[in-house]
Parts: C-alpha cells; structure tokens; sequence
C-alpha cells in the first residue's frame, strides 16, 4: 500500500494556469460492496476518509442485511510498528 501524497493530484494544463485536486487521506478501512473479497476480482470497494468510518454497529448491521462487508487493512509501515 503506498504511503498518502497529495501532490500527485496537481494538475498543470498550461503555462499560466494549474489546478489542484484536494484529497482526503483515505481511511485503513476497506468496505467490499460486491465481487469477491478474498480474490479482490470484481471487487467494488470503498474507502472512506480518515475519522469518518462508521462505527461498529452500523458495519455489523450492513453485513447482515445488505451483506457489505468491512474489513481493516493494515498496511506494511503498520505491521512493522
């Protein structure tokens, strides 16, 4: 997983103008809309901003009635710690 770097989202379309796209550090937690979530083919999956996760209730809740998953992915820097 690399590491968050909102300068890749700078855009120059000439020489007097540049546009920026402001991101959001994505969140460690990865919601498996559809598709299969140990293959990750076919997979749509979604990944909130950092601090806007919904709790665990709601996660339980979602995974038994629509069948969307939550999962928390850690990342390499992480598992070093």
């Amino acid at each position: 997983m690399t590491e968050y770097d909102p300068s890749k989202y700078t855009i120059e379309t000439s020489i007097m103008s540049k546009y920026t796209i402001q991101t959001v550090e994505p969140s460690d937690w990865h919601c498996f809309l559809l598709g299969d979530m140990k293959t990750m083919s076919g997979s749509v999956i979604w990944r909130p901003a950092k601090g806007t996760e919904p709790n665990w209730f709601h996660r339980m809740m979602q995974e038994l009635c629509f069948g969307i998953k939550w999962r928390k992915v850690v990342s390499i820097s992480e598992k070093e710690k």
